[in-house]
């Protein structure tokens, strides 16, 4: 069987404009990005399309918190994507983004492309 990946359409805020894009925006814009979605909206189907682009290094979130080495695991990717940032167990809320945000720092991304769950009603959003 073959698998028919669908190009999906999300949109952000810039300032007070609604923009949409598609998820071409992924690899166009030099900015970090967030993808927020609820549960099943296919956030990580979406983060794994990267996987095997020159310059990527898709991960999850506790991968690159618990890896021995970040710089030798992670370091030749140009642009690292990190899934997954709401699955990580931290004692107090924002604990993982501080232990993500410091691996990071480390490794020197400016700009990584970032998943997690949005708050409760959310719809999938990129800032």
């Amino acid at each position: 069987m073959t698998e028919v990946l669908v190009k999906r359409t999300m949109w952000f805020q810039d300032g007070r404009k609604r923009k949409v894009v598609d998820q071409a925006f992924l690899t166009s814009d030099p900015r970090s990005l967030v993808v927020l979605g609820e549960a099943g909206m296919g956030k990580s189907t979406l983060l794994n399309q990267l996987r095997g682009q020159v310059g990527y290094e898709v991960c999850t979130a506790r991968a690159l918190i618990t890896a021995p080495d970040t710089v030798a695991r992670f370091g030749g990717a140009q642009t690292l994507v990190v899934d997954a940032l709401d699955e990580v167990s931290a004692g107090q809320q924002g604990d993982a983004v501080d232990l993500v945000l410091n691996k990071l720092g480390v490794l020197g991304y400016a700009a990584p492309r970032v998943a997690c769950r949005g708050a409760r009603g959310s719809r999938a959003v990129w800032t």
